[in-house]
Formats: structure tokens, sequence, C-alpha cells
């Protein structure tokens, strides 16, 4: 079986709780690929946690593969995220 890749949208404290579980089970998990819109959260957040980030959910589904997306964001912001991962 291929680690489990994933991705996930936000970089903040909901997000890290996603990130530790992935770092905790390296077997099972690939590093994700996470999408942060701020360029100075994102630089903090991919060195961190050692994991690629990508401004815009676009650009998160754009290489393919993933088996699946977490939104860690406020909760007013994740119907419009929700319709753009659909």
């Amino acid at each position: 079986m291929h680690p489990i890749s994933f991705g996930v949208v936000g970089a903040g404290w909901r997000a890290e709780f996603f990130l530790r579980i992935a770092a905790a089970a390296p077997d099972l998990f690939a590093p994700p690929l996470v999408v942060a819109r701020n360029p100075e959260k994102a630089r903090r957040f991919a060195a961190t946690w050692q994991c690629s980030v990508v401004p815009t959910v676009d650009e998160l589904l754009a290489p393919g593969g993933l088996d699946f997306v977490v939104t860690s964001v406020p909760w007013e912001a994740n119907p419009q995220i929700i319709r753009g991962l659909v």
C-alpha cells in the first residue's frame, strides 16, 4: 500500500492537528500539500512542518493524486472552500 496522500486547506492551528497525525505516522501518510494564502505564514508553515505549500485550491488540486482534502479554516470560510474543492 502506498502512503496516503492528502491536502489541507488552511495553515493555522486547526491544520496543525492533521500535520501532527501525518508526522506521527510517516509510514501511513505522505507529507501533505497545504494551501496558505499568506506568503509569510506559508513560509513558516512549510519550514515547521516540512511540507509543500501552495497559495490556491486550484494549485492544490493541479497535481492530482490526492486521496482526500481536509478543510481547516474558520467555519464562515468553509462553504466557499468546499465549493471550490468540489
